[in-house]
């Protein structure tokens, strides 16, 4: 694998050790030079933080700690302070989603973000018809996720706000629009059209949406409240308690009627291995963890449920024979929950739920995440895009 500089893993029963690694970044979109240093200029690189033996990452000048489930997560120094401002509401229109419901979980959070990507680019309020299909799934899901969360709460908190009552001055938009808004999967060349600003725009309020909702969750955790609590449920399945562990999301495309010459496409354009992380061969996912010194820590892995053919290959291998384990629960919030707790995510690049989960944990600071892996001319495995700027310039999420 391709060795970056990071801080060991601080573990119970381990010494810290320093382990280089030097990060590989590979941008299959055709932007220019000074497209990707004016980028990282404006709006640089949150540094790796070192784990701690609760799974979390951490730094001695950490501002702000969050109590989830019982595990300490140490934000990155000023990312605690940062308050950034509620998105506008603009007095010159409202852009109205309108529509049947795209895909599933990730999908669906998908289609909110960029609704409010496109409002924010045109000056516009965003406004959801609430009993329209994707109205309702908004409810549903962000219920789910941030059950602690009312709804005039969910409106306030993401900057939008819904609507029975249509109006002719209102700008109709739907669901499918929105999705493919700024790009549709990874490495769309259309992302390659977004402006510095707009980048920056994406990830700051992608930063200022999941930190309060996590300060939220701790808070509603601390006063014990029981909705919330049963996000919990998939981590303490696992039995884990505070000592370290990785989460593997398993997505079966094929499984579920994808072309494969679509899925060729995709992978061909951002530059992974077709299969690296659908078959999760346990020598890749061994030469991902032994230079973090967690080859011999528990390995859960969240899926579909749609194919069982790598967690087989996994749980018979000799690397990971006694430590791997499959999280049978199913319930996809708390699944969630357990990928961003994690001391390492391994996740799909064509994946939207891996995807949202790779931006929860870059805003919290957990940055161990890897979801590119390639094969280099020699047949080593290595991985590459680890970097956030890199996430957000490749991903349309």
């Amino acid at each position: 694998m391709a060795e970056r500089d990071h801080d060991a893993v601080k573990r119970q029963r381990r010494r810290r050790r320093k382990v280089s690694r030097a990060c590989v970044l590979s941008y299959v979109m055709t932007l220019v030079v000074l497209f990707r240093s004016e980028f990282r200029d404006a709006n640089a690189l949150i540094p790796h933080m070192p784990l701690a033996s609760d799974g979390t990452s951490s730094a001695a000048s950490a501002t702000e700690q969050l109590l989830i489930c019982n595990r300490t997560i140490f934000l990155p120094e000023g990312r605690g302070s940062e308050r950034e401002e509620l998105p506008r509401l603009h007095r010159n229109g409202t852009l109205l989603l309108n529509g049947d419901v795209l895909g599933r979980l990730g999908n669906v959070m998908r289609q909110l973000f960029h609704g409010l990507d496109m409002a924010r680019d045109r000056k516009l309020s965003f406004a959801v018809t609430r009993t329209s299909p994707i109205g309702r799934q908004f409810v549903s899901d962000l219920h789910g996720l941030f059950p602690f969360l009312s709804e005039d709460q969910m409106e306030s908190l993401f900057g939008f706000h819904f609507t029975d009552v249509g109006s002719r001055s209102y700008q109709n938009v739907s669901t499918f629009d929105v999705y493919y808004y700024g790009g549709g999967n990874a490495g769309d060349p259309v992302r390659g059209n977004l402006s510095i600003a707009q980048l920056v725009a994406i990830k700051s309020e992608r930063h200022r949406v999941f930190l309060e909702v996590f300060r939220r969750m701790g808070s509603a955790m601390t006063s014990n409240d029981a909705k919330t609590n049963k996000l919990c449920r998939s981590i303490e399945s696992t039995g884990i308690g505070s000592d370290p562990f990785t989460v593997i999301h398993s997505r079966s495309f094929k499984a579920e009627g994808r072309k494969q010459a679509q899925l060729d496409e995709v992978n061909n354009r951002i530059g992974v291995h077709p299969s690296g992380l659908i078959e999760h061969p346990p020598e890749l996912i061994f030469n991902i963890l032994k230079p973090l010194d967690m080859e011999e820590e528990k390995v859960f892995m969240i899926s579909d449920g749609l194919s069982s053919s790598s967690a087989n290959r996994l749980s018979t291998s000799k690397q990971f024979a006694r430590t791997f384990q499959v999280v049978s629960d199913g319930d996809p919030y708390s699944d969630i929950l357990l990928a961003v707790l994690s001391d390492v995510f391994i996740g799909n690049p064509l994946s939207t739920y891996s995807t949202l989960i790779a931006q929860i944990r870059y805003t919290l600071g957990l940055n161990l995440i890897f979801l590119h892996v390639r094969k280099t001319g020699d047949g080593a495995w290595e991985t590459f895009c680890e970097e956030e700027n890199c996430f957000y310039e490749l991903h349309s999420v």
